[in-house]
């Protein structure tokens, strides 16, 4: 039961790409504040459209609303340029915007290798996907062949709205309870899941190629009785504390937390715990990663996603 929602745009012109995206955007908004009597339940959107050797600084509003769409629980896909460069050094838009909510993507053929014409970046490219010569519907209920990464990102997108349409109450709920939350969730599916590949290697940020059965697997095998917490936040953070608060669920005895200082602190443990949670004896001028998990009568549900925070006092 999953349907394609058309929007007219991708000229590259930044106010027609905030309207653009601003239509998917009011309908999910809508969804979300009416509990699904209306709106639409937009997951995701995809642009296999941009501009070639343009620079994100130059077009900070359409990065910006990544994170608007994404606010709201909507994953966004992007193709990067049909040409073999760079696009840390050459330049690409949307796919060298930094938002978590965007998934950039490259291009691989029917030999499981990165096309000679695709762009790539260690950082801003996220993984590949079949796009070269790849068979597509055609009107009149006919294949064809349809190629370049305009081909290859709508693979990752179909495959978001794959993992929404999964047979695990767990992520619908906390689509509700959090739509942020459940949208990197999928995302990390998406890029943990991928097959490692050679020729992305070092120039993809995961160094894989899509891989949906592996990304279902890992949604299912974290579909247990046990579902997550959700809106984990902080507030009130000073120097050396900060408040958490998360939502329990009705079969929840307790709740783990996990945190560290970034980039490489290591985890310290602390169990047994309710919100909200006042976190203490932290180091001022200081990020963190914070997650929690629920603990039911049989299970835990697992860490599932992170919170990031910083401390006062720099």
């Amino acid at each position: 039961n999953i349907k394609t929602m058309v929007v007219i745009g991708g000229s590259g012109m930044e106010d027609e790409v905030l309207t653009s995206y601003s239509y998917p955007l009011s309908h999910r908004k809508k969804y979300n504040e009416t509990n699904g009597i209306e709106g639409a339940f937009v997951v995701a959107t995809n642009a296999s459209w941009g501009v070639d050797q343009a620079m994100s600084s130059d077009y900070p509003l359409w990065c910006a609303f990544y994170d608007s769409l994404g606010h709201h629980g909507i994953l966004n896909c992007g193709a990067t340029a049909n040409d073999n460069f760079n696009v840390e050094i050459e330049g690409d838009m949307p796919t060298t915007c930094t938002s978590d909510f965007l998934i950039s993507v490259t291009n691989t053929n029917s030999s499981d290798l990165k096309f000679s014409d695709a762009g790539y970046g260690a950082t801003s490219i996220d993984l590949g996907a079949p796009g070269a010569l790849t068979w597509a519907i055609e009107p009149d209920n006919n294949y064809g062949l349809f190629a370049g990464t305009s081909a290859s990102t709508p693979h990752v997108t179909g495959a978001i709205g794959l993992l929404y349409s999964a047979p695990c109450s767990n992520l619908p709920a906390l689509a509700l309870n959090d739509p942020p939350a459940a949208a990197l969730l999928v995302r990390s599916y998406i890029l943990n899941g991928v097959d490692p590949n050679i020729s992305l290697d070092g120039i993809t940020s995961t160094g894989g190629r899509l891989n949906v059965n592996n990304s279902i697997q890992m949604l299912m095998d974290s579909c247990g009785i046990c579902p997550p917490p959700s809106s984990l936040s902080s507030s009130n953070t000073i120097d050396i504390s900060t408040t958490l608060t998360w939502i329990e669920n009705d079969s929840t005895l307790s709740s783990n937390i996990r945190y560290r200082e970034l980039p490489n602190g290591n985890w310290i443990n602390l169990t047994n715990i309710e919100s909200p949670f006042l976190l203490n004896n932290l180091t001022g001028c200081s990020d963190y990663e914070v997650q929690v998990e629920s603990v039911c009568p049989m299970e835990q549900s697992g860490f599932i996603y992170s919170h990031l925070f910083s401390t006062e006092g720099c």
